[in-house]
């Protein structure tokens, strides 16, 4: 649990070259708005708790944006179509991606519904990112420097 925990602020404070190089501290509280209004863009009724077809809706979006960037990738003479073989070459590819993308959202929600009870509380969606924030900040002082966003990359890719 702990490997999956650390797996997931690597994952989170990797997401920009900024986060991976800069020597500005990440703080625990900047983490928890950020979630926050992560939470608050995905519960779309506001209801307070993200449903399984809300977390569907942002996979969608994420996947029309993938779409029309592969899109553009796939027509490599730039126009305007995928020819036969353009897509041939590809289209298995990304079938297998699309599957693959699906079933990390699943385990991914399933991992945040921490009651179970089929859709997912602000409080859990908060919970689990922090803890993980705890467990990368080495010096207990609610701030991520480098070295210890570093050190959390390096156990999350040792696995």
């Amino acid at each position: 649990m702990i490997r999956h925990v650390v797996s997931v602020i690597a994952a989170l404070v990797a997401t920009s070259a900024t986060a991976q190089t800069s020597n500005v501290a990440l703080s625990r509280a900047s983490l928890e708005a950020q979630l926050k209004a992560n939470f608050a863009r995905t519960d779309a009724n506001k209801d307070g708790f993200v449903s399984p077809a809300e977390a569907e809706l942002v996979r969608q979006s994420a996947m029309a944006a993938q779409f029309n960037a592969a899109f553009a990738a796939l027509d490599t003479n730039k126009d305007g179509s995928i020819s036969k073989a353009e897509f041939v070459g590809a289209n298995t590819k990304a079938a297998n991606a699309q599957m693959a993308q699906q079933n990390i959202a699943q385990r991914a929600f399933a991992a945040g519904d921490l009651n179970k009870d089929g859709r997912i509380a602000l409080a859990e969606a908060i919970a689990g990112p922090l803890k993980a924030f705890d467990a990368v900040d080495a010096d207990r002082n609610g701030s991520l420097t480098l070295a210890e966003r570093q050190a959390a990359q390096r156990r999350a890719s040792k696995r």
